[in-house]
């Protein structure tokens, strides 16, 4: 499966269409291609056969063809306005609960968001975890959540049909065929019958081919990611550096949590994203001052919706553990693994898995800093960082 890094890359660099072709030669789709394949081959014979007999006469033609891709595109105009009327409806959520939202003030805020669901929503999030602590004010916005996240799977849904009828705007012959009627009628009807079932099940194919990506590619206009025409937005540009718990570490670029960080919490940061103790194991630290704060912080961006709609469409699960900001600040303030395994009190030995988080931790460090690139202040940190936990353990030696 195309990760969202390599969606993001691919359409910086491609066509749709070019990489449409990306996909269908990789090796994953090899049985489904040759599928393809034969299935246009058994549509090209029937094609033959179908001209050889002359009982009723192919007469394929542009101009009904023309008007069947019209009738297509007035469908996909009436669920562009479905889409339309479902942001709509967002903006009546807010306006049902007017008097508390003002109270609140949030009103104002989230009907600037004109029902774009993943600005209302990243505002919600944001407010829950900086703004209210009441819990009547967190079942507002509890409510609002669930409400909006509904309104999202129902445009994700409605935008999954628009897919399948652009599919339907190719060049079928026996569907703008003068004579289909005819042909229907007469002896020989098996002919369009079976290039039609041939016709569905190559849609059917190409769809399961290209589901994976177009479903991705989605998410990341619907998370706010890229536009409609598929051109980089704030958080593509992030992204496309982005490989290790990608959406994940994206929201948290994008909202800041490495900004004026010291080198030392930027390498906690990173390793609480890399590694999760076993069930099993019951490690329970106590954080403190800044990295409570930090931990309280990226729980909110783990909960939010566009991490949540990442993972549904990606079927992963992004690693987040609170515990490892403590580990990981110990690493880079220079504590040895010996002094780190003392406080783990754990049954098993998990000395290698830290190991291998913190070298985890160390390459999202280097791409963060593609991302910082432009920034002296981030850069010089992240370097610093590098220097910090580059010990024997850590390095690897190519």
């Amino acid at each position: 499966n195309l990760s969202f890094n390599s969606i993001v890359n691919l359409i910086e660099r491609y066509p749709i269409e070019a990489i449409e072709t990306i996909i269908q030669k990789s090796f994953r789709n090899f049985k489904r291609r040759d599928l393809l394949e034969k299935t246009r081959q058994e549509i090209e014979r029937l094609h033959q056969e179908r001209v050889a007999d002359d009982t009723v006469p192919c007469a394929p033609s542009k101009e009904i063809h023309a008007e069947r891709v019209a009738e297509i595109e007035a469908e996909i105009e009436e669920r562009k306005r479905r889409i339309e009327a479902v942001h709509r409806l967002a903006t009546r959520h807010f306006t049902n609960r007017r008097p508390i939202l003002e109270k609140m003030g949030l009103f104002e805020e989230l009907m600037a968001t004109e029902g774009k669901i993943p600005d209302a929503l990243r505002l919600l999030h944001a407010a829950r975890s900086e703004r209210f602590r009441k819990k009547e004010h967190l079942r507002i916005i509890s409510r609002l959540e669930r409400a909006l996240d509904d309104d999202g799977i129902k445009i994700q849904r409605i935008k999954e049909e628009i897919l399948g009828l652009r599919r339907l705007t190719a060049f079928d012959p026996c569907r703008a065929c003068a004579n289909r009627e005819a042909c229907l009628q007469s002896p020989k009807r098996r002919f369009p019958r079976r290039l039609a079932e041939r016709y569905k099940r190559l849609h059917k194919e190409e769809r399961r081919i290209f589901k994976d990506f177009f479903d991705k590619l989605q998410t990341l206009e619907e998370i706010g990611y890229i536009t409609e025409t598929h051109e980089h937005l704030a958080g593509a540009r992030v992204l496309k550096h982005i490989q290790i718990e990608e959406i994940l570490v994206t929201e948290m670029v994008l909202e800041g949590i490495f900004e004026g960080l010291e080198s030392e919490e930027i390498f906690a940061v990173c390793t609480s994203v890399c590694y999760t103790f076993p069930r099993s194991e019951r490690v329970r630290v106590r954080l403190e001052g800044k990295l409570q704060e930090l931990a309280r912080r990226i729980a909110a961006i783990r909960t939010s919706h566009n991490v949540v709609a990442a993972e549904r469409v990606a079927a992963v699960k992004y690693t987040y553990c609170p515990d490892m900001l403590h580990f990981g600040y110990l690493w880079a303030t220079g504590h040895t693994l010996a002094e780190i395994a003392l406080q783990l009190n754990t049954e098993t030995d998990v000395t290698g898995d830290l190991i291998n988080a913190f070298r985890r931790a160390r390459d999202l460090i280097k791409q963060l800093k593609d991302v910082f690139s432009e920034d002296p202040y981030m850069s010089e940190r992240l370097s610093h960082a590098l220097w910090l936990i580059s010990r024997d353990e850590v390095n690897v030696i190519d």
